[in-house]
């Protein structure tokens, strides 16, 4: 049995990974960010605040790429609104009066 241990991205659009990527890192990153600063303030607060925002940092990133195994319905609709967004753009410049 062969395992597969990279990521398909051919079912993917690149504007839709880059949408993607930015927004589920920046909904991920808040809530870390607060977890980490409740963790830093009561648990670990001897540690230095560089430390704790590169382990942040990483787990937002981890939790990103286990995103495209498990979360497979939000790329599919990331995809989905890329494509409407960009076409309406496309289809607006390509009108002409007259």
């Amino acid at each position: 049995m062969k395992h597969k241990y990279t990521i398909d991205y051919t079912d993917y659009t690149w504007k839709g990974l880059i949408f993607g990527t930015v927004l589920l890192g920046c909904c991920i990153g808040i809530v870390l960010s607060a977890l980490a600063i409740i963790i830093k303030h009561f648990l670990f607060f001897q540690w230095n605040q560089d430390i704790v925002s590169v382990i942040g940092g990483g787990l937002t990133g981890v939790l990103i790429v286990l995103s495209f195994k498990i979360a497979k319905w939000y790329w599919n609709w990331v995809n989905r609104v890329m494509v409407k967004f960009f076409d309406f753009f496309s289809s607006n410049g390509s009108k002409q009066e007259g």
